[in-house]
């Protein structure tokens, strides 16, 4: 089992991921309006919301 900083650093590192993915984003398209960046971050929140309720139902330590 994965210690608890491991753990908790492996989950930051997927957000990380996400907040990257958004500053892409929004350099490719400098002009999107509020409602489609918040689509893409629901999106991409919504993957995330996906592995951690799949994690803790088996009791993983970080979403595969």
């Amino acid at each position: 089992m994965t210690n608890l900083p491991e753990k908790q650093s492996k989950w930051k590192d997927l957000a990380q991921v996400i907040f990257s993915e958004m500053e892409e984003r929004r350099a490719q398209h400098p002009k999107a309006t509020f409602v489609e960046l918040e689509t893409a971050i629901d999106q991409r929140l919504a993957k995330l919301r996906t592995k951690t309720s799949q994690s803790t139902a088996r009791r993983e330590n970080y979403p595969k």
